[in-house]
């Protein structure tokens, strides 16, 4: 899909961070452990990638802005929540680690929303 316009998606509910959501699983058979991303992290992504399956790939080059509404003021690090946004769209909306395409990221703390926590997110042609 040619990136012409912009395209607005909202991600409901609290962003989990995924390099933070790991599971220790031992791995008898060749004597030590393995770490793997907590079950629920793995389906929040799945859910995040069924909403946006059907939008089809994006071409760049194009930028994308995300703000972030967190239901309390406990602390989160956005950039740990970025990368769990990034890592559930590219592989659906970008061609995987194609640094031709999405050439610009944008992230900002949008404040509390205790009652509709979220991630507003905007891809739209990158202007040069």
């Amino acid at each position: 899909m040619s990136q012409e316009k912009e395209l607005k998606l909202v991600i409901k509910g609290i962003i989990p961070s995924k390099k933070n959501s790991k599971k220790v699983i031992p791995d008898w058979k060749h004597r030590r452990v393995r770490l793997i991303t907590a079950p629920e992290v793995q389906d929040w992504e799945k859910m995040v990638q069924n909403g946006v399956i059907g939008m089809g790939k994006v071409d760049g080059p194009v930028k994308m802005e995300i703000v972030i509404y967190n239901p309390d003021f406990r602390k989160r690090d956005l950039d740990n929540q970025l990368c769990s946004i990034n890592d559930a769209i590219k592989g659906v909306l970008f061609e995987e680690d194609d640094g031709k395409i999405l050439q610009d990221i944008h992230i900002r703390w949008g404040g509390v929303d205790k009652e509709n926590p979220r991630a507003e997110i905007t891809i739209s042609p990158l202007t040069v």
